[in-house]
């Protein structure tokens, strides 16, 4: 009664083995042809690897196909250099408005600066570009998460300004500055309208500066008209505004007093501005 039921049992291990020698000799030949070495087929593997693991620690990393997951940028930002003062806030963003704008679409970024007015009564950031910028091109059926930087004064310090150099030497080198960053959603406006308004806006803004101010209305209807259909409006919703103010609040009361010194003696880049503002936010500091 076993004797057949065994010969089939053995035929069929056989059959099975045969298959599966037969599967690992296609795909060995598969593999062969379409990677050609060991090293393209861990570099396949690698770059697999990669991708999942920037999806995971890349905050600013989103697929095209869920555009709306919030944005968890990190900026450093030590308590001490943490400022939340929303009047200082404003005013970097207001005098330093020429931004950067970074937005990610699967795991790539796009990069534009761009002046922008901060639109305080609906909370949002306004501009607009080329329609030629690769950041207006995106697919923004809806709005995408982004980070605009407003890069406020900076200047060097040098360590033979702290008091500190001459009682341990230990002391090196560091960098002051102000910078704002507002996190949100940024989408297209392709009203004319709008965009007209826009461009109204910032020129007047910048040209109030100026004896002989230029209006878009110096300008032919004509000219303005065509030109407006070369550009494209965005609009970023603010979600949250960080300012670090880095300004050597970390340090001994000597130390500002040997930098504020420093920065009025020198004619460096900025060092007058950096001066000031210590003066400024320092006392402020708890």
């Amino acid at each position: 009664t076993w004797g057949p039921l065994n010969g089939l049992l053995r035929f069929i291990g056989v059959l099975a083995y045969t298959l599966s020698s037969l599967f690992d000799t296609v795909l060995f030949l598969t593999l062969k042809t379409m990677l050609p070495t060991k090293f393209a087929l861990r570099s396949l593997v690698n770059n697999f690897n990669f991708c999942r693991k920037s999806q995971r620690t890349n905050p600013l990393s989103f697929s095209s196909s869920t555009p709306n997951k919030p944005s968890k940028a990190a900026l450093y930002n030590p308590s001490y250099f943490n400022n939340t003062n929303p009047i200082l806030l404003q005013e970097i963003m207001s005098k330093h408005s020429f931004a950067t704008v970074v937005v990610t679409q699967d795991n790539v970024p796009f990069v534009a600066h761009i002046p922008l007015i901060h639109d305080i009564n609906n909370n949002k950031l306004q501009g607009h570009l080329a329609r030629g910028n690769p950041l207006a091109q995106l697919d923004f059926a809806q709005p995408y998460n982004c980070v605009v930087m407003f890069h406020g004064p900076d200047a060097y310090i040098s360590p033979s300004w702290y008091a500190t150099k001459q009682e341990t030497g230990k002391v090196v080198p560091t960098w002051n500055y102000i910078t704002v960053h507002v996190r949100g959603k940024v989408s297209t406006v392709n009203d004319a309208e709008w965009i007209l308004r826009n461009v109204s806006e910032l020129s007047s803004k910048h040209e109030k500066e100026h004896k002989s101010a230029w209006l878009v209305s110096d300008a032919p209807p004509t000219y303005i008209s065509s030109l407006i259909k070369s550009i494209v409006g965005i609009e970023v919703s603010i979600d949250a505004i960080e300012g670090k103010f880095k300004l050597s609040q970390n340090k001994n009361e000597k130390d500002v007093k040997g930098v504020l010194q420093g920065l009025r003696e020198t004619r460096a880049h900025n060092s007058e501005q950096i001066a000031n503002w210590m003066e400024r936010v320092i006392p402020q500091q708890p």
